[in-house]
């Protein structure tokens, strides 16, 4: 574990007379107890997570889609932005996972599912008078494209560059990992949807861990695919205050709360009750930095939490996101769906037609748009001026 400086007597006065600073402000070295969740597949951009950092804050950078040059690019243009703290985030996933399949066994799969969204293909083009563009008929052409990048080579960029913070989602690095990355000074944090995970990231040495309610958006959960091509969810659906009241009974390391925060008052509450910090995703996503695209910032800003559900159906992994045709009809079939993240190969073809051919309210009923339960998001300000607007939204509600 990164060697923490001893409190320091500026450290105390900070702690004792500004109730905003906490051990995680510390540990990070930033002046407010506020974490960017990490955004991935557009949001987050490195612009946010600079300014997030530059107000306070702790950016981060969402490089679970990179491929090692890109994180790189990714890492030097936010410090060129930030001299503050940053973290950089990814998936841990499992770089063979096609290997584990035979080609027929693929191609049965993707026919079947494929097969099961055809309705949906085809009231769509019969709306907007189009033909969906279907690409990538091959199997070994559908698996290249729609693949995640080695972690592997992720790690090692990461490890080169040497972000301040390292933070990662989705199964448990090896403590060895975990090991490197503090032998350049780098801190790690994981994420838990569960007591039982945050008791095993404890056990590898992480330095802080991100609980995430049932509340949250973003990609949460893990699949099983077996040789009968049937993919079961697991998403934990315990809400955040409890969990983080039954992590606080067992775990040492500060925790970080995630999930449906939306105001100063919430964060607050959230810090009496043994936060250590909070972290929040959706209520940034409609900040002039962040690369939401236009149809997406326009649901967040109308959407009711009632509005949200935990899906796999886009992606093949659980994850609260606006609940539309396409959710309503695929959940009527159950849990079978391509392993994460090959099902956007069959569902983001036709998000991508209903939004060039249809108007936005229409084309949001086709297509994959993560939030959380904060909805709706009401500002559409820079990262700067929604951070000082929480701050004294917090100040002021005691």
């Amino acid at each position: 574990m990164v060697t923490k400086d001893p409190l320091t007597f500026a450290d105390w006065v900070e702690t004792a007379f500004l109730p905003m600073h906490t051990d995680i402000c510390r540990i990070l070295k930033i002046s407010l107890p506020l974490l960017l969740s990490p955004l991935a597949g557009g949001p987050g951009t490195p612009q946010l997570a600079a300014n997030v950092s530059n107000s306070g804050g702790l950016g981060s950078l969402a490089c679970a889609y990179h491929n090692g040059d890109q994180i790189r690019s990714a890492i030097r243009q936010t410090k060129q932005l930030t001299g503050k703290p940053f973290a950089v985030n990814i998936f841990v996933h499992n770089d063979h996972l096609e290997r584990q399949f035979s080609v027929e066994e693929w191609k049965v799969a993707i026919d079947r599912i494929r097969k099961r969204y055809t309705p949906v293909a085809v009231e769509l083009e019969v709306e907007t008078g189009e033909k969906i563009r279907v690409e990538n008929d091959s199997v070994e052409s559908f698996l290249k494209n729609f693949r995640l990048p080695s972690m592997e080579e992720q790690l090692h960029v990461i490890l080169e560059e040497k972000p301040p913070v390292f933070t990662f989602t989705f199964g448990l690095l090896s403590s060895g990992w975990v090991q490197r990355f503090h032998s350049k000074n780098i801190l790690v944090g994981g994420t838990c949807t569960t007591v039982e995970e945050a008791k095993q990231l404890e056990s590898l040495g992480v330095d802080f861990i991100s609980v995430q309610g049932a509340e949250a958006g973003g990609h949460r959960g893990s699949f099983h695919f077996d040789a009968n091509h049937s993919s079961t969810r697991y998403c934990s659906s315990i809400q955040l205050e409890t969990l983080l009241l039954d992590c606080l009974s067992v775990i040492k390391l500060p925790l970080i709360a995630a999930g449906g925060i939306s105001n100063g008052r919430q964060i607050r509450s959230l810090l009496r009750k043994g936060a250590s910090g909070v972290q929040l995703g959706t209520l940034f996503m409609t900040c002039k930095e962040a690369g939401t695209s236009a149809i997406h910032r326009q649901i967040l800003q109308t959407a009711k939490p009632s509005d949200t559900t935990i899906t796999s159906c886009f992606t093949g992994r659980s994850a609260r996101g606006y609940r539309n045709r396409v959710v309503d009809y695929m959940e009527s079939f159950g849990s079978e769906f391509l392993p994460f993240p090959y099902q956007s190969g069959i569902t983001r073809g036709i998000g991508n037609h209903a939004a060039k051919y249809l108007p936005a309210i229409r084309a949001a009923n086709f297509m994959q748009l993560w939030m959380g339960q904060s909805v709706p998001v009401k500002h559409n300000s820079g990262a700067n001026e929604l951070i000082e607007v929480l701050r004294r939204e917090w100040l002021d509600s005691d």
